[in-house]
């Protein structure tokens, strides 16, 4: 059986949480997402040291259906 790619297991997280309300699904999907695209955000903030920007986030770079929502209950997720 072939394993599933991060791709697959973050819309399988992402199934299971907005079908069950499972807040441990939307934990491991926030923990595999921040995983699969380290390299695309900056959950650290540093890019506020390098000064104002009027483009804002680039919110193009992420997945596609991830901008819409997901990240509503997130605080309290990570505070859980």
């Amino acid at each position: 059986m072939e394993e599933l790619s991060s791709k697959e297991r973050l819309f399988q997280f992402w199934m299971i949480y907005t079908t069950k309300t499972d807040p441990k699904a939307l934990h491991d999907y926030i923990e595999l997402f921040i995983e699969t695209y380290r390299d695309l955000i900056d959950y650290d903030l540093n890019h506020l040291t390098d000064g104002f920007s009027e483009e804002g986030p680039h919110l193009t770079k992420l997945p596609d259906g991830n901008t819409t929502g997901a990240w509503q209950p997130v605080e309290s997720v990570l505070l859980w």
